[in-house]
């Protein structure tokens, strides 16, 4: 028989050949008679009934085309596969090629697990969000202590179908129903921890309204504002800009961080630097890579050694005007997010710090 009856050789039979079990001719009438025979076999069992190979050599080729695939994929250029965001754990007796690539898919990473000790000790370590379990493998159902929010399929591997086959459709549909109740769970979750991190955003910013409208003076109240925002916000550096309208410049008012006393009360043009953009725009930035920024005026760092990283910058009206600007640098330990920007922008907008703002600069403007 010609090797061209089969044009194309599925890599499990082309591996087989590879490793000496069989000839290309003994493929090839194992093809053909897959085709014409069995065709609900797999070729794996079409060739131990012809007695070309045994089962140890089946897992052991089956072992050798998933760890070429693996291979292959890491090599591979990028592809437009799915970000994984989210782990599935596996007690299988073997690691399975297509039940990795079903969910490889459907951007799910995977772990297996030969040992059900193993796999109770993954599901500390690891928190996956999809278990998969041959229930063959364990004494009693579920004998194990985990989340009951964590999607739990019994499969037995035999059940599953033929090793080098695709999924049967009943465990594609199964664990697409097991990833989308996994992916809604989590959002939920996310949804309910925002909203409780908002409620004590609110709090929070209810008791700064509190404590600034009590300040005995327009001066102090803004003293008030700037520490309140350093311990709200843990970042390295702050500063509250005033804008001189008369010469059109930001003064660095109220500053805290290293090298504060070298740039407190000094004047820069509304045109320069972050804080410029935004008293000319009114609008508030989150910059996470100032260096990135062309906006970012590296000549303060420069003159004082400081390193600024990343920043938060929202304008202050009163009066219906700008007034000036508060500027955070570096928060500590993460990004600026969001919500911080929400809440600065809250902060902006108190109506008692508005009338405080407008009763400071007229204080400033006697003295002078």
């Amino acid at each position: 028989m010609h090797s061209s009856t089969h044009a194309k050789t599925p890599l499990f039979g082309a591996l087989c050949v590879i490793a000496g079990l069989i000839t290309q001719e003994q493929l090839n009438a194992c093809l053909l008679l897959q085709t014409h025979a069995y065709p609900h076999l797999s070729l794996g069992n079409v060739l131990i009934r012809c007695g070309y190979v045994s089962k140890a050599d089946i897992v052991r080729i089956l072992r050798h085309q998933s760890e070429l695939m693996q291979e292959l994929r890491q090599s591979a250029e990028p592809v437009s596969l799915p970000k994984s965001d989210m782990l599935a754990l596996i007690l299988w007796p073997y690691e399975d090629a297509p039940l990795r690539a079903e969910l490889t898919l459907a951007g799910v990473a995977v772990s297996f697990a030969p040992t059900l000790e193993i796999f109770i000790a993954a599901q500390g370590n690891l928190q996956p969000e999809v278990l998969l379990i041959d229930p063959e493998m364990v004494d009693e159902f579920n004998p194990f202590p985990r989340n009951s929010q964590v999607p739990l399929i019994m499969v037995p591997s035999a059940a599953r179908g033929e090793p080098d086959q695709p999924l049967p459709t009943w465990l594609s549909t199964s664990l697409g129903l097991a990833i989308n109740r996994a992916r809604s769970s989590r959002a939920t979750q996310h949804t309910h921890a925002i909203e409780q991190q908002l409620t004590f955003e609110l709090q929070m910013v209810a008791g700064m309204c509190m404590r600034i409208s009590t300040a005995p003076t327009p001066s102090e109240a803004i003293h008030q504002l700037m520490v309140l925002i350093r311990d709200r916000f843990s970042v390295e550096a702050g500063t509250l800009f005033r804008y001189e309208r008369s010469a059109d410049c930001l003064i660095f008012d109220i500053a805290f961080g290293t090298h504060q006393e070298l740039l407190e009360h000094t004047a820069m043009p509304s045109d320069q630097g972050i804080a410029g953009w935004v008293i000319q725009h009114g609008e508030s930035v989150i910059i996470p890579d100032v260096q990135r920024d062309a906006r970012f005026n590296p000549l303060y760092d420069q003159h004082t050694g400081f390193q600024t990283r990343s920043i938060i910058c929202v304008p202050l009206w009163a009066g219906g005007k700008p007034w000036g600007v508060i500027q955070l640098i570096n928060k500590l330990g993460e990004d600026f997010t969001a919500i911080d920007l929400m809440v600065l922008r809250g902060i902006a907008s108190i109506g008692y710090l508005g009338k405080a703002l407008e009763q400071y600069d007229a204080g400033l403007h006697a003295v002078s």
